[in-house]
């Protein structure tokens, strides 16, 4: 094998490793989105369409949206649904995204707020946290839905989040609130996330969803609602 094939072989390698490595998404001190090193504006998509949809003029819905702005979207598994195809469902999405440059908020709903003593819960979250951390495709970790609504006590959720972070500080989790509850009521969760949220759907005409904002020193990211 010539030098110059040797060193177009090397190269190649090089490109290739260099674009499986993980993503790091923080948050720096004046509040933006840093994804890799880059401040991001956090467009986010509650739920892109499937991962090998296309456009009504054919090409790759998900590059669309990269190419477009979007930087995460919603890649979740409902209640009761985890295991093998929920799994495969995570792999798919993770997969899909790292390929087009978008990053996963990977939601796993029977494993975001284990339950004191639940050691096969805590075993199989740490299980799949140690399996995605370090995918291109993965940019947040996501906690439970609307837990103060759902009375999901906030030593559930501060478990999951020490859990995440005990093994992945690459990675911040976020925490969705609904519309309810109050101030106080609310703050009990504060130091369970790095990024809060707050749903407000579905949308009337008197409503709007808030630009991005802060609250205290954590990120506060509203989605795009759903219109009535």
């Amino acid at each position: 094998m010539t030098g110059r094939l040797l060193r177009a072989v090397f190269c190649t390698l090089v490109v290739l490793v260099a674009a499986a490595k993980a993503a790091t998404l923080t948050i720096d001190k004046e509040q933006f989105f840093v994804v890799n090193g880059e401040r991001v504006f956090p467009f986010f998509f509650m739920l892109a369409p499937p991962p090998d949809a296309r456009t009504p003029s054919g090409a790759d819905a998900w590059r669309e949206l990269k190419q477009y702005g979007t930087v995460f979207h919603h890649c979740n598994v409902l209640p009761g649904q985890w295991g093998a195809a929920g799994e495969a469902r995570i792999d798919r999405m993770l997969a899909r995204s790292a390929e087009t440059g978008l990053l996963c908020a990977v939601a796993i709903r029977d494993l975001d707020a284990p339950q004191p003593g639940n050691a096969a819960t805590e075993s199989e979250l740490r299980r799949v946290i140690a399996k995605y951390k370090d995918h291109p495709g993965l940019g947040i970790w996501k906690g439970s839905d609307e837990p103060e609504w759902g009375k999901i006590v906030p030593e559930r959720c501060q478990r999951f989040y020490d859990i995440v972070h005990e093994m992945d500080p690459q990675h911040p989790v976020w925490l969705i609130q609904a519309p309810r509850g109050t101030a106080e009521s609310l703050k009990r969760y504060d130091g369970a996330c790095d990024i809060a949220g707050l749903d407000i759907y579905p949308i009337s005409s008197r409503q709007s969803c808030g630009a991005a904002a802060v609250r205290g020193f954590r990120a506060f990211l509203t989605l795009p609602c759903s219109h009535a």
